[in-house]
């Protein structure tokens, strides 16, 4: 009685290779489209939960704004008072390191991405857009800028 040994071949196991590097070579692109998209929407809802709470804040306490400055995760009472916001925001779109979480004071959103700030806030009670909020990175219709 002889027997048999079955074993895969080099040639069968190369075909394997080949065909999942073809697969990976597929599949991994998609996953970074859906990376920047799930930042984009996660910016989005970040800005959506300050806009809420700068509303609540500003009927809650007689038509008057938080005291919103320049600076990493500066949001004034919007942080300190129980009932706003548990945790400074991230925008992820433009960062997760400190630029997520910078505040600069502006008028307006910006006009094509950018990494250096999170969020544009506008504190100046003499503009037409006083205690705006915009998302770094975000044009004026709340959508990302392309990155480059």
């Amino acid at each position: 009685m002889s027997r048999r040994r079955s074993a895969f071949t080099l040639i069968e196991i190369l075909v394997v290779v080949v065909i999942l590097g073809v697969l990976s070579a597929i599949v991994v692109p998609q996953f970074n489209s859906a990376t920047e998209e799930t930042r984009a929407g996660g910016t989005y809802s970040q800005l959506i939960k300050l806009r809420n709470a700068l509303d609540v804040y500003y009927v809650r306490e007689g038509n008057v704004y938080p005291n919103i400055t320049a600076g990493v995760a500066t949001w004034g009472e919007l942080l300190t008072a129980p009932g706003y916001l548990q945790e400074p925001p991230m925008n992820v779109w433009v960062g997760s390191n400190n630029a997520g979480r910078t505040i600069v004071l502006g008028n307006g959103p910006d006009a094509a991405w950018q990494n250096t700030h999170g969020w544009i806030y506008d504190n100046d009670p003499n503009s037409l857009t006083y205690g705006k909020i915009w998302a770094g990175g975000f044009d004026a219709s709340d959508s990302p800028h392309p990155k480059p």
